[in-house]
């Protein structure tokens, strides 16, 4: 971010990384937390404010509402069915997106389990002909994050994300290897679900023990049973027990029954048999619409296709049949008003709709839409049917891909099998993991630790990832090497507020001394929250009499002992001396300097005190801008003429891409001296990591 309004800027590489964990990890509150901070801090840049500068997208429906997002296909217009290679736009539709995406800086996909490597591929190809790019520079140079969990159900009928092509020019290119892996692995949920979520990380791994299946089987109930949650959702793996299911439950309802027969419209010159083999073929493959649905008021319904994204109208949701309206020319129906659990969906369309009805009860109109069937798929010349029905399908049972993103406070699982031999790879964990506790967890039949299955492909990519595509922190160092110090310095804006975020950042809590400036904090002050937060470090501050924001802090391990403090105020300077376990000692002079304080006068000051004491490092916040020729000029006569070098070389700044935070080190020790700029996102300044090879 600081490298775009930057004096000075570079070239900065793409981010792809992979987050993945299992139930509980915290994955969709890391997406909710990474799309405001990362939107938050673009709005610095100089940038149309009205354009995204993150793209959040899902495969389905369900995912991409859970994020906030918009469907991949709707996202970048890729055809649901393309083969090869993603049908080129139109130049004015290209344009149209090239514009409305130019301030795009971050993908964000949830679910990438559900994305095929074609489809990855599809992403990059659509995003390389939106901003003309090469083949080779992946998904058009811009960041993509990606997260899910592979140990879930794959695409229907399609490779996973990681497979390799069958065309192997692809393989050359493969997107999928450029992305690290960021594995979490701490369950983030309350106390009461924790033991329940263990248990469901065990199951996706196929890591179960007997005391889990005898939990999950200690949800037993039956139909008979006075408690059976008889509307609690059913999932089955298989599509022939959700029918029956659903048909006896509408059979249930005493109210007239209405046949929803689909208008098909075949192009001219279609054989006979095309026409047959289109009509034979599931909901899945012609457009999400059946070729009959049967229903009745106060049926449950779910919706088949995504009728409307940004109104939640989306594959997946489901709800209840309040009435269905008859056109009494044609005398069929035209409309069917739902009441949806989700009680944001269709908000939209009951303000907009033309039926008094549908306002005054707070009900979706749902209406026939319409859907192009290729008849021969996978052709992009093949000519196209058109289908005119309801998206709708009955709802009271589902199959477990069908489910997959939803959570529910109550389900009843089947582990009945009819045709299917045995479950398949995921399947169980993705059945049982809809339940969000374990007392909303109902199940039909019998449990067995076979049935339990996770995928050894799977488990072989996450090893690879594990061993060559893990994410590590870019700055590295030998904590055992005891000739080694790591040091600090970040403007941390408040140091009560961030002393968490201190604690679990893994550079630095990692470093031997931590200096801040910015702490905020008077003598008024108690140490004690600080104190036990930060518990691996001493902490000397030095608290300014009136003025929070010009107060100092030192904090270090017990690998370091602090000694011989003096503060100048002059300078609102911090001189100390460090002294390791080894026996070495570095003279250390730590200063803020507040934005519009005389600079000439400071520069005195700062004169005098340098050639008057023996300091090898001086750093801090100096507020003047290191790529600024002009501004920085009488700062670095200063430095040169007592013989110190400035280390930083990357803007520490994020708003401005300036270089407030400087290093300067005596030009002698230099070469034993290295500083790294490590982000963080709890600050608007950089961390300046120095690491000083004694």
């Amino acid at each position: 971010m600081a490298n775009l309004n930057t004096l000075k800027p570079s070239k900065v590489d793409p981010i792809n990384v992979f987050v993945t964990g299992g139930g509980g990890a915290g994955k969709s509150h890391l997406i909710k937390a990474i799309y405001h901070t990362v939107t938050k801090t673009f709005r610095h840049a100089p940038m149309n404010p009205e354009l995204p500068s993150v793209l959040l997208m899902a495969p389905t429906g369900v995912a991409a509402i859970n994020i906030n997002g918009t469907t991949v296909n709707t996202a970048l217009a890729i055809p649901r069915e393309c083969g090869n290679n993603v049908p080129a736009m139109s130049d004015q539709r290209r344009t149209q997106m090239r514009l409305s995406l130019a301030e795009l800086k971050l993908i964000i996909i949830d679910e990438i389990s559900m994305v095929s490597n074609m489809g990855l591929l599809h992403i990059h190809q659509r995003l390389k002909e939106i901003f003309v790019t090469p083949n080779s520079e992946l998904f058009a140079g811009i960041s993509v994050l990606v997260f899910g969990d592979f140990f879930q159900l794959p695409p229907i009928r399609s490779a996973t994300t990681f497979s390799n092509y069958k065309n192997d020019t692809f393989n050359l290119y493969h997107p999928w290897h450029v992305f690290k892996m960021a594995e979490l692995t701490q369950i983030m949920r309350q106390k009461d679900d924790l033991a329940f979520t263990q248990l469901l990380n065990r199951v996706r791994t196929a890591s179960h023990t007997d005391d889990d299946i005898r939990c999950i089987q200690s949800r037993t109930i039956t139909p008979g049973d006075e408690n059976y949650p008889s509307d609690a959702l059913h999932i089955f793996a298989e599509n022939a027990p959700v029918d029956e299911y659903n048909i006896d439950r509408l059979q249930q309802i005493q109210s007239p029954q209405y046949v929803l027969e689909a208008l098909d419209q075949f192009p001219p010159h279609v054989r006979k048999q095309d026409i047959e083999r289109v009509l034979s073929k599931g909901r899945s493959e012609t457009g999400g619409l059946d070729t009959k649905i049967l229903i009745k008021e106060n049926a449950r319904i779910m919706l088949t296709t995504n009728v409307d994204i940004s109104d939640r109208l989306i594959n997946g949701q489901l709800g209840t049949v309040i009435k269905v309206s008859v056109d009494n020319v044609r005398n069929k129906p035209s409309t069917m008003f739902v009441k949806f659990d989700d009680s944001s969906a269709g908000v939209s369309a009951i303000r907009n709709s033309s039926s008094s009805f549908a306002r005054e009860n707070n009900l979706v109109p749902i209406k026939p839409v319409l859907a192009r069937i290729k008849v021969r798929p996978g052709k992009p010349s093949s000519p196209e049917m058109q289908r005119l029905q309801f998206p709708v399908t009955l709802a009271w049972a589902c199959t477990v891909h069908k489910v997959q993103g939803l959570t529910l406070d109550n389900i009843v699982v089947s582990f009945d099998l009819k045709k299917q031999r045995y479950f398949n790879y995921g399947q169980i964990y993705v059945a049982l993991s809809r339940a969000t506790s374990l007392n909303g967890l109902h199940i039909l039949g019998t449990l067995e630790s076979k049935h339990i299955r996770a995928n050894p492909k799977v488990q072989e990519e996450y090893e690879r990832l594990r061993e060559t595509s893990s994410l590590h922190p870019h700055i590295t160092t030998d904590l055992c090497n005891t000739e080694t110090v790591s040091i600090c310095l970040l403007n941390i804006r408040s140091l009560k507020k961030h002393s968490l975020d201190l604690c679990n950042d893994p550079i630095l809590s990692k470093c031997d001394v931590l200096s801040l400036t910015e702490t905020q904090l008077l003598t008024s002050v108690p140490n004690d929250d600080i104190d036990s937060i930060l518990n691996d470090f001493s902490i000397h501050r030095q608290d300014h009499n009136s003025d929070k924001f010009l107060s100092l802090a030192v904090c270090y391990n017990d690998a370091i002992t602090l000694c011989d403090t003096e503060y100048f105020t002059s300078i609102n300077g911090l001189r100390f001396l460090l002294n390791s376990s080894n026996g070495n000692t570095l003279s250390c002079l730590l200063l803020y300097r507040k934005h519009g304080c005389d600079i000439q006068q400071f520069m005195a000051c700062l004169d005098y005190i340098i050639t008057s004491l023996d300091i090898d490092v001086i750093f801090g916040d100096f507020n003047i801008d290191y790529f600024n020729e002009k501004n920085i000029s009488s700062l670095k006569v200063l430095a040169e003429s007592l013989n110190y070098v400035q280390l930083v070389s990357k803007p520490t700044f994020v708003s401005s891409g300036s270089l407030l935070d400087h290093v300067y080190v005596k030009q002698s020790i230099s070469n034993k001296m290295e500083a790294n700029v490590v982000s963080v996102y709890y600050s608007d300044h950089e961390a300046v990591k120095v690491t000083v090879r004694f």
